[in-house]
């Protein structure tokens, strides 16, 4: 699992305050692939996350948390170089809009607050 399959959900999290549908990115900036190739591919792992709020399909997998705000979290293993940074900038509002929030967390699940 990871940004590599952009059509599926890596993990989705329930939190005291939260939903977290999370997209793990393991891949290195300007390394593992083209920076475009490697940006589309966030691009569509978001898309997918936004695909399972706006369907209902969230609500219909775990009714009980219906009234959760919900987080999409890219989990990053290295830095993101700044075509990712843009993308996640321009990404925000979009995000923002269709009722969630992005965000982008290397530590993400690491404290148990998160």
């Amino acid at each position: 699992m990871s940004i590599l399959e952009p059509e599926t959900i890596d993990f989705i999290a329930v939190a005291e305050d939260h939903i977290a549908l999370i997209q793990l990115d393991a891949l290195e900036w300007g390394k593992d692939m083209d920076d475009g190739e490697h940006a589309y591919l966030i691009q569509e792992s978001i898309n997918t996350c936004l695909e399972y709020f706006e369907s209902g399909q969230l609500r219909k997998d775990y009714p009980e948390e219906a009234g959760l705000p919900v987080r999409i979290v890219l989990v990053p293993v290295h830095p993101l170089a700044q075509l990712g940074l843009d993308l996640i900038e321009h990404s925000k509002p979009v995000v923002d809009g269709a009722g969630l929030e992005l965000v982008v967390d290397p530590d993400y699940g690491s404290d148990p607050e998160d």
